[in-house]
Protein backbone atom coordinates (compact mmCIF):
# COMPACT_ATOMS: atom_id res chain seq x y z
CA UNK A 1 0.00 0.00 0.00
CA UNK A 2 1.25 3.76 -0.66
CA UNK A 3 2.33 5.68 2.13
CA UNK A 4 0.81 8.95 1.24
CA UNK A 5 -2.38 8.45 -1.04
CA UNK A 6 -3.92 11.30 -1.88
CA UNK A 7 -1.26 13.71 -0.55
CA UNK A 8 -0.30 17.47 -2.29
CA UNK A 9 3.00 18.08 -1.58
CA UNK A 10 5.39 20.88 -2.85
CA UNK A 11 9.51 20.35 -2.46
CA UNK A 12 11.77 23.34 -3.51
CA UNK A 13 14.87 22.58 -4.24
CA UNK A 14 13.78 19.58 -6.46
CA UNK A 15 15.97 20.13 -9.68
CA UNK A 16 18.49 17.55 -8.13
CA UNK A 17 19.86 16.03 -4.92
CA UNK A 18 18.04 15.42 -2.22
CA UNK A 19 14.73 17.47 -3.65
CA UNK A 20 15.08 15.61 -6.51
CA UNK A 21 14.82 12.42 -4.70
CA UNK A 22 12.04 13.32 -2.25
CA UNK A 23 9.87 14.57 -4.99
CA UNK A 24 10.09 10.79 -6.86
CA UNK A 25 9.69 8.93 -3.29
CA UNK A 26 6.64 10.83 -2.75
CA UNK A 27 5.30 10.49 -6.16
CA UNK A 28 5.98 6.63 -5.92
CA UNK A 29 3.79 6.70 -2.36
CA UNK A 30 0.76 8.02 -4.02
CA UNK A 31 1.31 12.20 -3.46
CA UNK A 32 1.21 14.38 -5.97
CA UNK A 33 3.87 16.70 -6.41
CA UNK A 34 4.69 20.46 -7.10
CA UNK A 35 8.73 20.38 -7.95
CA UNK A 36 10.38 23.67 -7.42
CA UNK A 37 13.65 25.29 -8.21
CA UNK A 38 15.27 28.34 -9.25
CA UNK A 39 17.52 28.60 -12.37
CA UNK A 40 17.67 25.07 -13.49
CA UNK A 41 14.15 24.72 -15.46
CA UNK A 42 15.38 21.93 -17.50
CA UNK A 43 16.33 19.54 -14.76
CA UNK A 44 13.54 20.57 -12.66
CA UNK A 45 11.72 19.29 -15.82
CA UNK A 46 13.62 16.44 -15.65
CA UNK A 47 12.85 15.57 -11.85
CA UNK A 48 8.84 15.66 -13.54
CA UNK A 49 9.54 13.18 -16.25
CA UNK A 50 11.21 10.93 -14.00
CA UNK A 51 7.91 11.14 -11.50
CA UNK A 52 5.67 10.84 -14.94
CA UNK A 53 7.51 7.82 -16.44
CA UNK A 54 6.79 6.05 -13.02
CA UNK A 55 3.15 6.73 -13.37
CA UNK A 56 3.42 9.57 -11.39
CA UNK A 57 1.74 13.52 -10.94
CA UNK A 58 3.98 16.24 -10.90
CA UNK A 59 4.34 19.52 -12.31
CA UNK A 60 7.22 22.36 -11.95
CA UNK A 61 7.49 25.57 -11.10
CA UNK A 62 10.14 27.94 -11.28
CA UNK A 63 10.36 29.39 -8.00
CA UNK A 64 13.33 31.81 -6.20
CA UNK A 65 12.75 30.82 -2.49
CA UNK A 66 14.26 33.84 -1.23
CA UNK A 67 11.64 36.28 -2.79
CA UNK A 68 8.83 36.23 -0.52
CA UNK A 69 5.61 36.83 -3.48
CA UNK A 70 7.58 33.75 -5.67
CA UNK A 71 7.03 31.88 -2.85
CA UNK A 72 3.26 32.50 -2.77
CA UNK A 73 2.64 32.07 -5.97
CA UNK A 74 4.48 28.96 -5.96
CA UNK A 75 2.03 27.64 -3.33
CA UNK A 76 -0.77 29.47 -5.15
CA UNK A 77 0.34 27.32 -8.32
CA UNK A 78 -0.12 23.88 -6.12
CA UNK A 79 -3.78 25.29 -4.88
CA UNK A 80 -5.19 25.97 -8.47
CA UNK A 81 -3.58 22.88 -9.73
CA UNK A 82 -4.41 20.43 -7.05
CA UNK A 83 -6.70 22.02 -4.54
CA UNK A 84 -4.92 21.46 -1.35
CA UNK A 85 -1.60 21.61 -0.03
CA UNK A 86 -0.41 18.62 2.70
CA UNK A 87 3.07 18.75 3.11
CA UNK A 88 5.86 21.03 2.51
CA UNK A 89 9.62 20.24 1.92
CA UNK A 90 11.54 23.38 2.39
CA UNK A 91 14.50 22.19 0.77
CA UNK A 92 16.12 24.93 -1.97
CA UNK A 93 19.51 25.84 -0.48
CA UNK A 94 23.05 27.15 -1.24
CA UNK A 95 26.43 26.94 0.48
CA UNK A 96 29.52 29.33 0.88
CA UNK A 97 32.47 27.18 1.72
CA UNK A 98 35.40 29.83 2.63
CA UNK A 99 37.65 30.35 5.67
CA UNK A 100 36.42 32.86 8.05
CA UNK A 101 38.29 35.87 7.12
CA UNK A 102 37.85 35.44 3.20
CA UNK A 103 33.76 35.54 3.38
CA UNK A 104 31.87 38.49 1.94
CA UNK A 105 28.84 40.56 2.81
CA UNK A 106 27.74 39.19 -0.58
CA UNK A 107 28.33 35.66 0.58
CA UNK A 108 26.89 36.17 3.90
CA UNK A 109 23.76 37.59 2.38
CA UNK A 110 22.83 35.05 -0.68
CA UNK A 111 22.98 32.02 2.08
CA UNK A 112 20.82 33.42 4.45
CA UNK A 113 18.16 35.14 1.95
CA UNK A 114 18.33 31.59 0.35
CA UNK A 115 18.02 29.23 3.37
CA UNK A 116 17.01 31.09 6.29
CA UNK A 117 14.46 33.28 4.19
CA UNK A 118 13.41 30.77 2.20
CA UNK A 119 12.74 28.20 5.09
CA UNK A 120 10.67 31.02 6.81
CA UNK A 121 8.45 31.97 3.35
CA UNK A 122 8.07 28.46 2.77
CA UNK A 123 6.72 27.78 5.95
CA UNK A 124 4.30 30.85 6.62
CA UNK A 125 2.61 30.70 3.53
CA UNK A 126 1.20 27.00 3.55
CA UNK A 127 -0.16 27.29 6.76
CA UNK A 128 -3.64 28.75 5.61
CA UNK A 129 -3.94 25.80 3.20
CA UNK A 130 -2.22 23.51 5.70
CA UNK A 131 -4.96 24.99 8.26
CA UNK A 132 -7.93 24.35 5.64
CA UNK A 133 -6.63 20.38 4.64
CA UNK A 134 -6.84 19.98 8.70
CA UNK A 135 -3.51 19.51 9.68
CA UNK A 136 -0.08 18.82 7.52
CA UNK A 137 3.57 18.42 7.71
CA UNK A 138 6.54 20.99 6.99
CA UNK A 139 9.48 19.72 6.67
CA UNK A 140 12.60 21.62 6.49
CA UNK A 141 16.13 20.78 5.48
CA UNK A 142 18.84 21.52 7.98
CA UNK A 143 22.21 20.19 8.32
CA UNK A 144 24.95 18.55 10.35
CA UNK A 145 26.55 21.71 10.04
CA UNK A 146 24.34 23.28 12.16
CA UNK A 147 25.97 21.12 15.26
CA UNK A 148 29.45 20.19 13.76
CA UNK A 149 32.19 22.86 13.97
CA UNK A 150 32.96 22.60 10.11
CA UNK A 151 35.79 24.85 8.22
CA UNK A 152 34.61 26.88 5.98
CA UNK A 153 31.13 26.25 6.58
CA UNK A 154 30.36 29.80 9.27
CA UNK A 155 27.48 31.23 7.54
CA UNK A 156 26.02 28.15 6.03
CA UNK A 157 26.27 26.30 9.12
CA UNK A 158 24.94 29.16 11.01
CA UNK A 159 21.83 29.90 8.08
CA UNK A 160 21.24 25.47 9.59
CA UNK A 161 21.08 26.11 13.05
CA UNK A 162 18.64 28.93 12.53
CA UNK A 163 16.18 26.32 10.80
CA UNK A 164 16.45 24.32 13.80
CA UNK A 165 15.53 27.11 15.61
CA UNK A 166 12.89 27.94 13.78
CA UNK A 167 11.52 24.57 13.37
CA UNK A 168 11.00 23.75 16.83
CA UNK A 169 9.02 27.16 17.56
CA UNK A 170 6.89 26.51 14.22
CA UNK A 171 5.90 23.01 15.70
CA UNK A 172 5.24 24.88 18.91
CA UNK A 173 2.64 27.45 17.32
CA UNK A 174 1.41 25.26 14.71
CA UNK A 175 0.36 22.09 16.63
CA UNK A 176 -2.77 23.79 17.77
CA UNK A 177 -3.49 23.41 13.78
CA UNK A 178 -2.33 19.72 13.66
CA UNK A 179 0.68 21.02 11.49
CA UNK A 180 3.49 19.07 12.33
CA UNK A 181 7.12 20.88 11.32
CA UNK A 182 10.49 18.31 11.54
CA UNK A 183 13.49 19.18 10.33
CA UNK A 184 16.20 16.52 8.92
CA UNK A 185 19.98 17.17 9.07
CA UNK A 186 21.92 15.51 6.31
CA UNK A 187 25.36 14.13 6.84
CA UNK A 188 27.73 14.39 3.80
CA UNK A 189 25.66 13.89 0.86
CA UNK A 190 26.44 13.41 -2.32
CA UNK A 191 24.60 16.25 -4.04
CA UNK A 192 24.92 18.85 -6.88
CA UNK A 193 24.46 21.80 -4.24
CA UNK A 194 25.30 24.88 -5.70
CA UNK A 195 28.46 26.09 -3.66
CA UNK A 196 30.79 28.83 -3.72
CA UNK A 197 34.49 28.33 -2.69
CA UNK A 198 34.75 24.39 -3.97
CA UNK A 199 38.13 23.92 -3.30
CA UNK A 200 37.82 24.33 0.50
CA UNK A 201 34.37 22.38 0.25
CA UNK A 202 36.13 19.60 -1.08
CA UNK A 203 38.70 19.12 1.26
CA UNK A 204 35.69 19.46 3.97
CA UNK A 205 33.47 17.01 2.26
CA UNK A 206 36.52 14.48 2.31
CA UNK A 207 37.64 14.58 5.40
CA UNK A 208 33.91 14.18 6.60
CA UNK A 209 33.34 11.00 4.29
CA UNK A 210 36.82 9.55 5.63
CA UNK A 211 35.37 9.84 9.27
CA UNK A 212 31.66 8.64 8.92
CA UNK A 213 31.40 5.22 10.97
CA UNK A 214 28.92 3.90 8.29
CA UNK A 215 31.33 2.98 5.29
CA UNK A 216 33.43 6.30 5.84
CA UNK A 217 31.85 7.33 2.23
CA UNK A 218 29.59 9.89 1.02
CA UNK A 219 25.47 9.39 1.32
CA UNK A 220 23.01 9.56 -1.19
CA UNK A 221 20.12 11.06 -2.03
CA UNK A 222 18.19 8.27 -2.08
CA UNK A 223 19.48 7.39 1.49
CA UNK A 224 17.94 10.64 2.55
CA UNK A 225 14.45 10.48 0.96
CA UNK A 226 13.07 7.95 3.09
CA UNK A 227 13.01 9.97 6.38
CA UNK A 228 11.05 12.94 4.36
CA UNK A 229 8.45 9.97 3.29
CA UNK A 230 7.74 8.99 7.23
CA UNK A 231 7.94 12.35 8.21
CA UNK A 232 5.35 13.46 5.62
CA UNK A 233 2.96 9.95 6.44
CA UNK A 234 0.59 9.70 9.02
CA UNK A 235 2.87 7.60 10.28
CA UNK A 236 4.78 10.10 12.12
CA UNK A 237 1.70 12.10 13.27
CA UNK A 238 2.66 12.44 16.87
CA UNK A 239 6.19 13.39 15.71
CA UNK A 240 6.95 17.70 15.46
CA UNK A 241 9.62 19.87 16.49
CA UNK A 242 12.06 17.02 16.12
CA UNK A 243 15.56 17.28 14.24
CA UNK A 244 16.83 14.18 12.95
CA UNK A 245 20.04 12.86 10.94
CA UNK A 246 20.83 10.82 7.93
CA UNK A 247 24.72 10.85 8.24
CA UNK A 248 26.10 7.40 8.98
CA UNK A 249 27.02 8.16 11.97
CA UNK A 250 29.28 11.29 11.92
CA UNK A 251 27.07 13.77 14.35
CA UNK A 252 27.47 10.88 16.79
CA UNK A 253 30.83 11.29 16.96
CA UNK A 254 30.64 15.02 18.05
CA UNK A 255 33.66 15.91 17.12
CA UNK A 256 35.26 19.29 15.37
CA UNK A 257 36.10 18.59 11.69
Amino acid sequence: MSRLPGKVAVVTGAASGIGRAVAVAFAKEGARVVVSDHRDDDRGEETVAAIEAAGGEALYVDADVSREAEVKRLVSTALQAYGKLNVMVNNAGVAVYKPLHELTEEDFDLVVRVNQKGTFFGTKHVIPAMIAAGGGSIINTASIAADHGQHGSFVYGATKGAILSMTRIAAAELAEFNIRVNAVQPGVIKTGMRAVGGADRERVMDRCARETPLGQRLGTPEECAPLYVFLASDESGFITGQKMAVDGGILAESHII
